[in-house]
């Protein structure tokens, strides 16, 4: 299973899922991984929050406290089993020492409707004191590929970012 496979599954079952590099927290050495979960089939008001230095412990502790809800929550995977961990957390981590905070959600409302249940914010020191990127849309990788294309348009060295096609 994929990291996008793993997130659209939980967004169709109901939960919301976003991550976040915090480029000030990733420069401070601090706890740069925010995981936040949320969503109806979690009760009302009920969610996940939590900030950990690593995606493996961010994502993995989720995934151990998704358990805690009601719901049968067998089918995810460890995250071992999820063959694009590494490479998702080394290009968010490297966006992150580039100077820019890289938000992904997937949310579980458009999944079900529009089919453009994939948001990334792009922020950051990088991007200038008032300037964002967003996209919304069906798939991570057409978000990764629009906002890398809008990132390159800013100052900077953005060559390293994978192309996408």
């Amino acid at each position: 299973m994929e990291v996008q496979q793993l997130m659209e599954s939980l967004g169709r079952s109901g939960v919301n899922v976003l991550l976040k590099v915090d480029e000030e927290k990733m420069a401070q050495a601090d706890e740069t991984w925010t995981v936040f979960m949320s969503g109806p089939v979690l009760g009302e008001g009920e969610y996940i929050h939590l900030e950990r230095a690593s995606f493996d412990e961010g994502l993995g502790e989720a995934f151990s406290k998704l358990n805690e809800f009601p719901g049968d929550w067998q089918w995810v995977p460890s995250l071992s089993a999820i063959s694009d961990a590494a490479g998702i957390e080394s290009l968010l981590e490297s966006l992150g020492r580039a100077g820019v905070t890289t938000i992904l959600k997937v949310d579980s409302e458009r999944i079900m409707s529009d089919g453009n249940a994939w948001t990334i914010s792009l922020g950051g020191s990088a991007l200038g004191e008032f300037e964002f990127v967003r996209y919304d849309c069906p798939t991570l990788s057409e978000c990764l590929e629009s906002s890398f294309a809008r990132l390159c348009e800013f100052p900077g060295d953005w060559d390293w970012l994978p192309e996408f096609s």
